[in-house]
């Protein structure tokens, strides 16, 4: 019973996050971590940073001054 309140709980949340386009909550997080999970997936070298970074930012990230792309 608990768990499908904390699920109800979080449905909820994700939709009102996703219908005024804030990510900074749960959807946010949600579509960085799937993002970057996904890209690993296909061979992506970039870091969940440089994700992120492109998500929130439109730009790419750098972690290392010396990285050539």
């Amino acid at each position: 019973m608990e768990n499908e309140i904390y699920m109800k709980r979080l449905k909820d949340r994700l939709q009102i996050e996703f219908k005024k386009q804030d990510r900074s909550g749960v959807y946010g997080y949600t579509q960085r971590n799937m993002a970057y999970n996904s890209n690993r997936i296909e061979g992506s070298t970039l870091t969940e940073k440089q994700t992120a970074s492109m998500f929130e930012t439109g730009t790419l990230y750098v972690d290392d001054p010396d990285m050539i792309f």
